[in-house]
């Protein structure tokens, strides 16, 4: 397979990671409102279209 499981392996990884950062700053931001477990929902099923929505509504 070449060069592709490790690039597959390192994408796999590299997600991971970043819904960990996500989801911990959504959950230790001290600006987001009473829905907290609804943005964390949002981003945990939608990755980083749900931490963009996040940054645009729900830090106000």
């Amino acid at each position: 397979m070449g060069i592709f499981a490790g690039l597959s392996t390192a994408y796999v990884m590299g997600a991971f990671a970043f819904q960990a950062i996500a989801l911990g700053f959504i959950g230790l931001d001290a600006r987001c409102q009473a829905r907290r477990m609804l943005w964390l929902l949002l981003t945990l099923f939608t990755g980083p279209v749900g931490l963009l929505v996040y940054f645009l509504k729900g830090r106000n």
